[in-house]
């Protein structure tokens, strides 16, 4: 939604942050710096940890990897990785009513509308917490805590979920770094 409201121009994007308040300013601020360490990855591969800490694409984590131990690796790409999630989730959290009613035109739609073939595929998976604990575990990242909080998966789910992935990923992600680049 950021970089939709930034094509849009500045009076979008300044309704977007009044609508979100200090959560949509801090998922803005963490995209922008993203946008601008992708944009300055040419100058920053000298220095794989700061372009890791200011983009945190897979790509700039595996560079990372081979140049930092273990340890501070998964405490740098923890860190980046879920800086923005909780105001995902407290975002997703303030759409629940919105998403009920969405559910309910849905409904009228006919199964295979994109629309509606979302919603019960969401509340399908956020229904069960084994199945959302897994998506989440799998697939971490704040656009899922915010599915996850609209469609009513507890918080300590979500985190416990969330970050556990994170950590296995990145763990995962400096092995097979060292193994391939190191």
């Amino acid at each position: 939604m950021t970089a939709l409201a930034l094509l849009e121009g500045p009076g979008q994007m300044l309704g977007w942050l009044r609508q979100t308040g200090a959560h949509g300013a801090w998922i803005g601020l963490w995209s922008v710096l993203g946008i601008g360490g992708t944009v300055a990855s040419p100058v920053l591969l000298s220095t794989p940890a700061v372009l890791m800490f200011l983009a945190p694409r897979a790509v700039f984590v595996a560079l990372a990897a081979p140049t930092m131990p273990l340890v501070p690796f998964v405490v740098l790409g923890l860190f980046r990785l879920s800086v923005a999630d909780a105001s995902y989730f407290v975002l997703g959290g303030r759409v629940q009513a919105r998403v009920a009613a969405f559910a309910e035109r849905c409904r009228d739609r006919r199964w295979w509308s994109p629309s509606g073939f979302a919603d019960r595929c969401a509340r399908w998976i956020c229904h069960s917490r084994v199945m959302a604990g897994l998506v989440l575990f799998f697939r971490p990242s704040g656009r899922f805590c915010g599915v996850a909080a609209a469609y009513g998966v507890p918080a300590w789910l979500t985190g416990t979920a969330t970050l556990s992935g994170t950590v296995v990923y990145l763990v995962a992600m400096h092995q097979g770094a060292q193994l391939l680049l190191g």
